[in-house]
């Protein structure tokens, strides 16, 4: 009796302890992203709708920003243009997926919810880089390596956002290419990045039309 005690006090041992370091491994492991997001960066994500686990549109990605706990979160922002540019939901990354082509994440907001949310001030958070796929990011390590894991630069157009054909500080700063590079690319000292100052980093590739225009 007391041997078959002992056996079955031995047995819930070890499996509490496997559950244990299973439940160790989830939590210091990287959280895996669905592809589609992961294979992004948040740049390539701003502007894409959301659906809620209903099926039902959101809002759009706003922006991709880290939490205290380092997790990534999405930056989910109101559909309507003249909304409240404090307004925005949270939600982690790990929670999206793709389905029929949309982005859908296992929330319960609404538009209504999103519109009337205030987490994206009310909750600490800090930027991420804008050129850096997902993926890598949500792996962490240094920016630098990173930036190997990523290694073609975002298109000039797409760094300028307000389409002025120059980047400005924080334009360019979105690029973990850029950097603390961005006093030797500005040659002329004028505090903005050309796109032949920046050459170096795209090579021969010649402008895109929108480019070629300007």
């Amino acid at each position: 009796m007391q041997a078959s005690r002992a056996l079955r006090s031995a047995i819930v041992l070890a499996t509490l302890a496997v559950a244990g370091a299973a439940g160790a491994g989830d939590r210091v492991g990287p959280a895996a992203l669905a592809p589609a997001v992961g294979g992004s960066t948040a740049t390539g994500l701003r502007g894409t709708l959301v659906e809620n686990r209903s099926g039902a549109v959101i809002g759009r990605i706003g922006d991709v920003v880290r939490g205290s706990d380092g997790g990534l979160l999405a930056v989910i922002r109101p559909g309507q243009v003249a909304a409240d540019p404090s307004a925005g939901a949270l939600v982690p990354l790990v929670n999206f997926t793709e389905r029929d082509g949309h982005l859908r994440a296992t929330t319960g907001h609404t538009a209504q919810s999103v519109a009337a949310a205030r987490e994206r001030t009310a909750v600490e958070t800090s930027p991420v880089p804008g050129d850096i796929r997902l993926s890598a990011l949500a792996e962490g390590g240094s920016l630098e390596e990173m930036a190997d894991r990523t290694p073609e630069p975002l298109p000039f157009s797409d760094l300028d956002l307000d389409h002025d054909g120059v980047l400005s500080t924080s334009e360019a700063h979105a690029s973990m290419h850029i950097g603390d590079r961005w006093r030797s690319l500005d040659v002329n000292g004028d505090g903005v990045l050309d796109r032949s100052e920046v050459s170096v980093l795209y090579g021969d590739a010649p402008p895109t039309a929108e480019e070629a225009d300007r």
